[in-house]
């Protein structure tokens, strides 16, 4: 593999990840950031091609990867490739969400990878949380949000069919919830909404107030795509996505309450009454 800056790494084909891994020790260890982007994503294609991987070892490879998630701390760092090994780090966590069993683990790692990719580091070098998830993502351009929104997609499909018994998914859900406040990118909004439909599909009690109180806002849908749109994301298409949340049957009562302040006038309580 040659990086962009003319680095060259070699790896032969090994079965067992943890050799891999040993003969990319070199780049990840090393001052090149690009070579250390570069094996992550030997990394990534790795744990993705596995058929099955111990959760020990699963374990050990997490907190390798949140090691990387965070900023970095070479000192020859360039913002540039910072956020690109960054990057590469977090598509890296989204294969492991894809391999691990662990419930538990896998929605409370998902939310350590999305704060610790929305840190920064500060003056003196220390690393800054922001308060709320919120806080830390705004700050990221589009596609960087795109790709956390990405892994906790991939965290909840993931947990399609799984036993929550002794689980507690409510910090998870809250989290997958609250990330949606604020968000007006329309290509990060029919993620999100997506995200959150597949939320109500697949995990049990579901705050329901928390999924209203963060879409009803977006409601109705006032979006009109520019001209010569290429990603081809519609007022009608994001509409179906904030619909689909709506008509979860958890929602029903709020929903069918927020569609009647829609097309009922305020100063028509008789008729609001009646279609109540």
């Amino acid at each position: 593999i040659t990086t962009p800056t003319g680095d060259t790494l070699q790896t032969r084909a090994v079965k067992p990840l943890p050799k891999l891994l040993q003969q990319l020790g070199p780049a990840l260890e090393g001052a090149s950031l690009p070579a250390r982007a570069a094996a992550l994503d030997c990394i990534a294609g790795a744990v993705e091609g596995s058929t099955s991987l111990p959760e020990g070892l699963l374990e050990l490879l997490a907190k390798f990867l949140m090691a990387h998630v965070g900023p970095l701390e070479a000192e020859s760092a360039d913002d540039d490739w910072d956020e690109e090994v960054r990057d590469q780090a977090v598509q890296c966590a989204t294969v492991w969400m894809r391999k691990s069993k662990d419930v538990a683990r896998k929605s409370s790692w998902a939310q350590e990878v999305v704060l610790r990719r929305s840190t920064v580091p500060e003056e003196e070098g220390i690393e800054k949380y922001y308060a709320t998830p919120t806080a830390g993502l705004s700050a990221l351009p589009r596609a960087r949000r795109s790709l956390c929104f990405r892994l906790l997609r991939v965290t909840i499909d993931s947990l399609q069919g799984a036993s929550f018994q002794d689980v507690d998914t409510k910090p998870f859900c809250l989290f997958c919830i609250d990330v949606l406040h604020g968000e007006s990118d329309p290509r990060c909004l029919l993620q999100l909404l997506q995200m959150l439909c597949a939320l109500q599909t697949n995990i049990p009690r579901v705050p329901a107030r928390q999924v209203f109180d963060a879409v009803a806002p977006y409601y109705p849908i006032q979006f009109t795509p520019p001209p010569n749109d290429v990603h081809g994301i519609t007022k009608e298409g994001l509409q179906m996505a904030l619909l689909a949340v709506l008509s979860d049957e958890s929602l029903v009562s709020e929903s069918l309450e927020l569609f009647l302040e829609t097309v009922v006038p305020d100063d028509t309580p008789v008729v609001k009454e009646q279609v109540e």
